[in-house]
């Protein structure tokens, strides 16, 4: 699918069943899509998926690199020799970060602070049991979050500035609350930047 980025159209390129294929196959459609896009004179300035390892593979194939410690967001164009960016989808990588927050029970930042999905656990159940909302919209639905696993709205509320800033407010009540304040603050930047 071409997305327009300076105007205002979409339009199917083609449909490849690519359920079964390699990284190195799915590379080499991509390629050829390209190329065949170059001849209409649209410029393809982006790549957009979701972050499965497959299309993470996929993008080293390319020659680009999803990887911290080397990351290389573009590849060239295999005929113009511009850059083509590699931009893994904001909505499904939100979700993946709650998910794994949830599922894993914890996950560390970049400098070893753990930060815990009980603590989101536990602000819904200390404004369940005194009546308040603390500003968030985290309800039941967002603590038992696999029954509507799709919603990006549910991933976005409980992964919010609201909760951080209701974290820090109850901070007493949670343990490093501010490192947990810190993440879901940057969660809420990206996603609100990524989603514009």
């Amino acid at each position: 699918m071409l997305n327009c980025v300076n105007g205002n159209w979409k339009v199917p390129i083609g449909y490849f069943l690519i359920n079964g294929l390699t990284a190195q196959e799915r590379a080499n459609i991509i390629q050829e899509c390209l190329k065949n896009v170059h001849e209409t004179g649209i410029e393809v300035v982006s790549l957009t998926f979701d972050g499965t390892s497959t299309n993470l593979s996929t993008a080293q194939y390319l020659g680009a690199s999803i990887n911290a410690s080397n990351l290389v967001t573009s590849f060239k164009h295999p005929i113009s020799g511009n850059d083509v960016h590699i931009i893994l989808d904001p909505c499904h990588m939100i979700k993946l970060v709650r998910n794994t927050l949830a599922s894993k029970g914890s996950i560390f930042d970049s400098q070893g602070r753990i930060i815990k999905w009980d603590y989101i656990e536990s602000l819904h159940e200390f404004q369940k049991e005194e009546g308040l909302l603390a500003a968030t919209k985290v309800r039941t639905r967002h603590i038992q979050w696999k029954r509507e696993v799709m919603k990006v709205k549910l991933a976005t509320q409980v992964l919010s500035a609201s909760v951080a800033d209701a974290l820090l407010y109850l901070a007493k009540e949670f343990l490093n609350s501010k490192v947990v304040k810190q993440q879901l603050n940057l969660y809420n930047v990206l996603t609100t930047f990524l989603m514009s």
